[in-house]
């Protein structure tokens, strides 16, 4: 894995995080998820889940569509042996975002 590549699937992985400690709460808490994560040591939690969330989903939009605008002018292909496998990047983005999760869940305890 290259260095862009690891620095995409680390920003991926910290965002993928807290889209996960947020279906956590909700699956445990049903509900009453947003109730619970808005007292005690979770207070900063929905307001920065839902600004970092949108921020990296409009970043995305953008991003995804400036790439495939130069990609369409310059009339650029992507190369099969460039990407890397799929199953090596879903194993990455799994690891790194459940070390986030634990991590932030030890900190707040």
């Amino acid at each position: 894995m290259n260095r862009r590549t690891l620095a995409a699937v680390l920003g991926v992985a910290v965002l993928g995080s807290q889209a996960g400690h947020v279906l956590a709460y909700w699956l445990r808490f049903g509900d009453a998820a947003h109730a619970v994560q808005s007292s005690g040591v979770h207070t900063y939690f929905p307001a920065l889940a839902k600004t970092a969330l949108g921020a990296a989903a409009m970043v995305l939009i953008a991003a995804l569509f400036v790439i495939g605008l130069a990609r369409v002018v310059a009339g650029r292909r992507i190369d099969r042996e460039a990407a890397p496998s799929f199953i090596r990047l879903l194993a990455a983005l799994y690891t790194v975002q459940l070390a986030f999760f634990a991590g932030q869940e030890t900190a707040e305890a």
